[in-house]
């Protein structure tokens, strides 16, 4: 019975923090501005002098700073977004989507990528009709524009524009991987892993170098204008630290959410025409996705 118990105060536990960090995530544009308004009420009551630009002190606080906040910022990111794909939403989308991916077998990739392929030229071609209808042109003109007419400047400028625009590439390889992958399909991902990983090792290797060869000193006069001196300095790594958390959970439930869920909706849709093309052949409906 205490086992049980001890389980359900875990959980809930659980639960409590994730609702606490959520509830950060959500009202941090409420904390940065709180914290705008101590450091601005703390500065109210000093005198306020710039460091000279290019001066020691100058660039190596400037260089703490930023390496602090691009740490700070990155790293709560990455654990804001994980917190935002443990929500009760993204979690139904997601096993939504892997049930639309668990019914595609090996035999349909050849169709899906067929399928794919009428679908960005479909995508395409809605793109430039709305496209047009922005800019206010009609097809007439677009014909008379390809057929070496004369149109106006705008027109032809619109239409220049139009023409640049390409297919959107989606492979059944990006469509199938959980967390994205390569637009091409036949790609040995270890040398672009290599080279991503050292991309991603640049921030802590310059980290490193101006760590290492920093030399500390205490001020000897910790007086309350050099204690809000340093509050000031550092007020600026809370906020960027909110910043970067809100933007992870708003990614994870935005932008992040609505791929996972075209994803879905582009599975099932290949799923209900491959479904459609053997219910119209009874003798082949033994392979129908179920």
């Amino acid at each position: 019975m205490k086992e049980h118990s001890f389980d359900r105060d875990l959980l809930e536990g659980g639960s409590l923090l994730r609702r606490g960090y959520a509830y950060i995530a959500a009202n941090s544009g409420k904390i940065i501005a709180l914290i705008t308004a101590l450091v601005a009420a703390l500065v109210t009551f000093t005198d306020v002098a710039l460091t000279g630009f290019g001066t020691a002190e100058f660039t190596t606080t400037l260089l703490v700073m930023l390496i602090a906040s691009y740490l700070i910022y990155f790293s709560l990111e990455d654990a804001s977004e994980r917190l935002g794909e443990e929500s009760e939403e993204y979690r139904e989308a997601s096993a939504r989507y892997l049930e639309a991916r668990r019914k595609i077998q090996p035999e349909h990739i050849d169709k899906l990528r067929e399928y794919l392929a009428s679908y960005s030229e479909r995508e395409l071609s809605y793109r430039r009709r709305s496209y047009l209808c922005r800019e206010g042109c009609s097809a007439i003109s677009y014909e008379k524009y390809k057929a070496g007419e004369r149109v106006t400047a705008s027109e032809a400028k619109a239409f220049r524009r139009m023409d640049r625009m390409k297919p959107v590439g989606i492979t059944p390889t990006s469509l199938l991987s959980r967390y994205g992958a390569d637009a091409r399909e036949l790609v040995n991902p270890n040398v672009a892993r290599r080279v991503g990983s050292l991309l991603k090792l640049l921030p802590s290797t310059v980290c490193m170098f101006f760590t290492a060869s920093v030399i500390l000193t205490a001020k000897p006069d910790l007086t309350p204008s050099v204690i809000i001196e340093g509050i000031l300095k550092l007020s600026a790594l809370p906020i960027v630290g909110f910043k970067g958390y809100s933007s992870g959970y708003a990614f994870a439930l935005g932008a992040g959410l609505s791929w996972l869920e075209t994803k879905t909706r582009l599975l099932e849709g290949f799923i209900d025409t491959v479904n459609a093309e053997n219910a119209t052949r009874p003798e082949t409906c033994v392979g129908e996705i179920s």
